[in-house]
């Protein structure tokens, strides 16, 4: 099935994000995947709120997430 915007999905340590995703519930204590900082610099984040970019990895932790845009239009894409 192909996501659709508002989807809900679920991302878990070792997963990449197929698009930019919202987070909308943290399902571990703790929780950091990759994010590009003001510098334009990839590094880690342990925000329990905000956007994950599309491609970008969890490190640690699991959460639910929704899809704010689909692949082809995603703000960032890195592999």
């Amino acid at each position: 099935d192909e996501l659709k915007i508002g989807d809900v999905i679920m991302l878990c340590k070792g997963d990449r994000a197929p698009t930019d995703i919202q987070i909308q519930q943290i399902l571990t204590k703790t929780i950091q995947y990759e994010i590009i900082d003001k510098s334009n610099n990839l590094s880690l984040s342990n925000e329990k709120e905000g956007i994950i970019i599309s491609g970008a990895s969890i490190t640690q932790g699991a959460l639910y997430g929704s899809v704010i845009c689909l692949p082809k239009s995603s703000s960032y894409f890195y592999s």
